[in-house]
């Protein structure tokens, strides 16, 4: 009804509906892996410039110190820091995913850089339910509005 409404007054045919993005806060993957599998939503890549856990550990997602300092600023899309070692995502990687681990500090970012162009979701695993986790997704995945 309201977006109607707004077609009208605004004269746009089609509003452009806004891609939607699930910030996960928290300082491990497993909510996020378990999301994206269900689902099938994919995860915004996040990069380490820690050294490898053990031999198998997928070189993919490692990045040196060296390479982040060639970086621009404004390429950065979120940077955290668990147990001494840090975490980075790039802007280029929203393009075609959905769902991304943050901080608290890291969901502002996307909300202040970003939260015009996107609709933000935040589960925050240690101030949110699991029961309302389903909601949530269902919500974002059927056109839901940015109300966090």
């Amino acid at each position: 009804m309201i977006r109607m409404y707004l077609q009208g007054l605004l004269g746009f045919e089609e509003l452009e509906e806004k891609k939607k993005i699930l910030c996960v806060v928290d300082k491990k993957m497993d909510i996020v892996i378990y999301i994206s599998d269900k689902y099938n939503i994919p995860i915004i890549k996040t990069y380490t410039d820690r050294a490898p856990l053990y031999d198998e550990e997928s070189s993919d997602y490692f990045i040196t110190k060296e390479r982040l300092e060639n970086i621009p600023e404004r390429d950065f899309l979120l940077r955290f820091n668990y147990k001494g070692d840090n975490y980075y995502s790039f802007v280029r990687d929203l393009e075609d995913r959905n769902i991304c681990l943050t901080d608290r500090d890291g969901l502002q970012r996307m909300k202040d850089l970003f939260g015009m162009k996107y609709v933000i979701k935040e589960f925050d695993v240690n101030r949110s339910s699991l029961n309302g986790l389903e909601d949530i997704i269902e919500n974002l995945l059927n056109g839901g509005e940015n109300d966090s």
